[in-house]
């Protein structure tokens, strides 16, 4: 099953012109992926996870430092049925207030759909998230 929603995401400015602007492709749900995660004085990254299932999800968060290291405990959460939500990683994770480079892990018990937003200095981008075994 291939979630065929795609979305744009933009940003306008005090006058109308666009500051950023970012695609989200069609993806397969997955239970198991993660995204590469940056938080700094200029830079943040937004997750946005979709239920495309018909049951609740139970979704886990894992943050681990580029040596794998888990920088917080795990954060445990549930997704209604064809529900959507979206965080920026400092707000799952407040006990972290350091600089962050590292992954974000998300598993779920049944497949969902992710994707991430990198914020740094008035723009964003997205970021890929991919598969885990």
């Amino acid at each position: 099953m291939i979630f065929n929603a795609a979305h744009v995401f933009y940003e306008g400015g005090a006058n109308g012109g666009v500051i950023g602007e970012a695609g989200v492709l069609s993806a397969t749900p997955l239970t198991r992926q993660a995204a590469v995660v940056v938080k700094d004085n200029n830079t943040s990254v937004g997750v946005a996870v979709v239920n495309p299932g018909t049951a609740t999800a139970n979704l886990t968060f894992e943050l681990l430092d580029k040596s794998g290291t888990d920088l917080a405990p795990q954060v445990a959460r549930t997704l209604a049925a064809n529900n959507h939500t979206a965080f920026f990683v400092q707000d799952l994770f407040p006990t972290v207030t350091a600089k962050i480079f590292g992954t974000m892990r998300i598993t779920s018990d049944i497949p969902i759909v992710s994707t991430a937003l990198l914020f740094s200095l008035g723009s964003f981008a997205t970021v890929p998230l991919f598969p885990l075994q």
